[in-house]
């Protein structure tokens, strides 16, 4: 039997279905911020949860590789960069006006003023906003090497993805890959340097975006491979039964990564089998206007939604909410949702200013 092979700019609805569940899933990561205790079911659905921005990374480089169009540098470095500088500096202001609203006026000045480096270059404005310049870093990496990557043959590109994982799991394991909370990478290695002043900062800086390197090429390699692999229609000829062993290996992979094979390489196996997964079912999914707006509006939630939560959870504990009792699960799940919905509303309003798309969202 001869399968017609799909066209190449034809909408994967599938990868829309999940950037839906997936911006859900960073919503849960980061609902009631600062509670030292949740119940154990939350804490297993946060896990399941943690797919969402290997997601992002994954099916962001394949869209970029699987597109016929040439790749267009700088408009790609502008879609990222301009929301960066923009949300930094929103962010910035934003946790001002909490903090001296709180009377908490000196931990601002120690966390942003004293980090002003870290603020413009490293994501240190809002903890969220250093998955922009790690997108940045994947598509710099995908311009310099877009050559060598179609001309690559396909056994390269998996000896690559499995190299470039298990050096992703290396730094991880022996505490060098980036730290989100002092915004450094490769701490263990750089412990026994002791540079001061200009020459700590570019060390800094070249080590962290080193390690993003490090995090985006296992991502690049395998979206690479796949889409090879979906342009000459292998997506479309799975019988029922592959079908089925799919996603038996899915949720296998979902419910034992982390205990068999690490964290690190647990990270990259969830975004890439999720990837698949969603290219799978694609053809199984028919359009949807609802899921569509949804998909188009995640980049904008993605950057709102943590104000949202903390003004929620701010006036919420003020208000309704008891911060120390454990929450139960269904007023969590609520809230995330209640969240998401907010923050898509804000988007949507929002996105109908043109300054607005062109600054905040990088977008026409």
């Amino acid at each position: 039997m001869i399968v017609a092979q799909p066209k190449p700019r034809a909408r994967i609805y599938g990868v829309d279905l999940f950037r839906c569940v997936a911006i859900l899933g960073v919503v849960i990561l980061h609902t009631n911020p600062g509670a030292e205790v949740h119940p154990n079911l939350w804490q297993r659905i946060r896990e399941i949860s943690s797919f969402a921005v290997p997601y992002f990374l994954s099916a962001s480089f394949f869209l970029a590789i699987q597109t016929e169009k040439p790749f267009d540098f700088f408009k790609r470095i502008k879609r990222v960069l301009l929301p960066y500088l923009f949300w930094s500096i929103l962010y910035c202001l934003f946790h001002l006006f909490i903090y001296v609203y709180t009377g908490n006026y000196e931990t601002f000045l120690e966390k942003y003023i004293s980090d002003p480096f870290g603020i413009f270059f490293l994501g240190a404005a809002s903890f969220h906003l250093w998955f922009l310049p790690l997108l940045l870093t994947g598509n710099v990496l995908i311009s310099t090497g877009n050559i060598y990557l179609r001309k690559a043959s396909n056994r390269v590109l998996l000896l690559g993805f499995i190299g470039s994982s298990l050096l992703y799991y290396t730094i991880q394991v022996t505490n060098n890959s980036f730290n989100l909370g002092s915004s450094n990478a490769f701490q263990t290695l750089l412990s026994q340097y002791s540079l001061k002043g200009n020459y700590d900062q570019f060390l800094r800086l070249g080590s962290v975006y080193l390690s993003w390197a490090i995090q985006c090429l296992p991502y690049i390699y395998f979206s690479t491979l796949l889409s090879r692999w979906y342009r000459r229609g292998y997506f479309h000829s799975v019988n029922a039964v592959n079908f089925f062993l799919f996603w038996v290996f899915f949720f296998a992979v979902y419910g034992l990564s982390n205990i068999i094979i690490g964290e690190g390489l647990a990270e990259i196996a969830k975004g890439c089998i999720t990837l698949v997964a969603a290219i799978l079912i694609s053809p199984k999914i028919s359009k949807n206007i609802l899921m569509l707006n949804l998909s188009s509006s995640t980049y904008g939630i993605y950057f709102i939604h943590w104000m949202v939560t903390t003004l929620f959870y701010f006036i919420g504990n003020r208000l309704f909410f008891d911060p120390s009792k454990t929450p139960e699960i269904f007023e969590l799940i609520l809230s995330s949702v209640f969240i998401l919905c907010l923050s898509w509303l804000a988007t949507l309003l929002l996105s109908k200013i043109k300054l607005f798309r062109i600054v905040a969202l990088g977008s026409k």
